[in-house]
C-alpha cells in the first residue's frame, strides 16, 4: 500500500511537467493586424494541456464543446 501511494505521488508530480502550454491569439493575424482570425487556426491538445487565449481588440468569446 505504501508503494502505491509513493508511486501515485511520483506520477502526480511528473504529470504537470509533461503538460504543454498553447497560446492562441484571437482577433489579430500573424503580423498583428486586426482580423477575424485565430492564430494558430488549429491546436491538437492532449488531456492535461493548457490553452491560453489572448484577445486582441474588439469583442471575442470562446465556447467549450466536446465531441462525445
Amino acid at each position: 500500500m505504501k508503494f502505491s501511494a509513493a508511486l501515485l505521488a511520483a506520477v502526480a508530480a511528473i504529470t504537470p511537467a509533461l503538460a504543454v502550454n498553447y497560446t492562441v491569439v484571437v482577433g489579430a493575424d500573424a503580423t498583428g493586424a486586426p482580423g477575424l482570425v485565430f492564430v494558430p487556426q488549429t491546436v491538437t491538445a492532449a488531456v492535461g494541456d493548457f490553452i491560453n487565449f489572448e484577445f486582441r481588440g474588439g469583442n471575442h468569446t470562446v465556447t467549450q464543446s466536446s465531441f462525445d
